[in-house]
């Protein structure tokens, strides 16, 4: 459970995996992260099945849902829900017409007509491709003649999992990062890119996919070094804070003002003519014939402007962190362009290149030299 108090509206229970995935509202929401789970997940999962197949029940995790007009979103578990998905899919279609046991081949008839009412629609390329070959995998280990009708039955009645349902999405979400924030496998960025999804205004929806798109296209390692290693580190360092370490706690750092909710505060003001300007701008007839759209100008010390902003930001970064960090060999194109003269392009190549540059505390300075670098690029461009 949670440390602190219980959410109002919280309903708890145990479900079998055939209980589960026989909801009749069940639903994987727009916001959830991309499908991440690969062949090894896949082989761990039935790894630990065939290892307690002797037991009289096997827990698989927790899932928590929001309750919402009748369907229940998917809030934390959708990972091994698809999973699951895709072994019952396989089951049916390899293994059901062939059962002795009538019993099975009725409970798989059963959840054939559950499953085709839950159809998560994946437009990231990790998540189809991870679907793809997780299905391959799937009937490869269920074809085999060691997975039994024991097993199936096992599978479908005796592994369960423990649900949480909400009503409240805010109190899902929140019960979802207490839950997370006590060691399990999310990461700080993860449970920030939750948050914003959240966040987005009801006149935003439209935009969520395209604007989240290249944040479920970036490699999960580049997000976090993004945030770990420059965007923490210089709001921290530039006001004098410490910023050694990125952690869930300091999520926070992250999370700002939600236009739509925030009362007109002065402190609020500039950062609400940028946001309302710049739709308004590019919303404009003229667009459309000049195709000038303009960006929001960000700072890496402004307030945080919840929702699609924060998406908007993260890409803008992740451009200038590519253009300078210590990964980025040779120098692009766009450096040259906006000003480093001869004498900085050889800076820059011989930093990237000397022997020495891989050692810890090499590596660390490093991290500050370019953490100063765009710093100074954020407030000055190429001047």
């Amino acid at each position: 459970m949670t440390d602190g108090p219980t959410p109002a509206g919280l309903e708890t229970g145990i479900l079998s995996v055939r209980g589960l995935l026989s909801k009749p509202n069940l639903h994987i929401p727009q916001y959830q992260r991309p499908y991440k789970w690969t062949a090894k997940h896949i082989n761990q999962l039935f790894a630990d099945i065939a290892v307690h197949k002797d037991k009289t029940a096997y827990r698989l995790g927790t899932v928590v849902f929001h309750q919402d007009d009748g369907q229940e979103n998917i809030v934390d578990g959708q990972q091994r829900i698809i999973s699951l998905l895709l072994a019952v899919h396989a089951l049916i279609a390899l293994r059901k017409e062939g059962l002795a046991r009538s019993d099975l081949k009725e409970q798989l008839v059963g959840l054939s007509t559950a499953i085709d009412k839950v159809k998560p629609e994946f437009t990231n390329e990790i998540s189809i491709a991870n679907i793809h070959n997780n299905y391959l995998e799937i009937s490869r280990i269920i074809a085999r003649a060691d997975f039994t009708e024991e097993l199936i039955d096992f599978l479908l009645n005796r592994c369960e999992v423990v649900t949480f349902i909400l009503t409240d999405i805010s109190e899902a979400f929140q019960f979802f990062d207490s839950q997370n924030a006590r060691g399990r496998d999310l990461d700080p960025h993860d449970l920030l890119k939750a948050y914003h999804l959240r966040e987005f205004g009801a006149g935003d929806e439209a935009l969520k996919t395209h604007t989240v798109s290249r944040w479920e296209n970036s490699d999960s390692a580049e997000l976090a070094a993004l945030f770990s290693h420059y965007l923490y580190r210089i709001r921290n360092w530039s006001k004098g804070a410490s910023a050694r370490y990125f952690s869930k706690d300091d999520i926070g750092l992250f999370k700002g003002v939600n236009m739509e909710t925030v009362a007109h505060y002065p402190y609020v003001g500039q950062v609400r003519i940028a946001h309302h300007f710049v739709d308004n701008y590019n919303n404009q007839h003229e667009r459309r014939i000049d195709a000038q759209l303009m960006a929001l100008p960000f700072n890496l010390d402004q307030i945080i402007i919840n929702g699609r902003r924060f998406f908007e930001m993260t890409a803008y970064y992740q451009n200038q962190v590519s253009g300078i960090s210590t990964h980025a060999k040779p120098l692009p194109e766009w450096v040259g362009d906006k000003g480093f003269d001869g004498f900085s392009q050889a800076i820059m190549a011989t930093i990237n290149s000397y022997a020495a540059r891989n050692r810890t505390g090499d590596r660390y300075v490093r991290t500050l030299f370019d953490c100063l670098l765009i710093y100074y690029i954020d407030k000055f461009g190429m001047a």
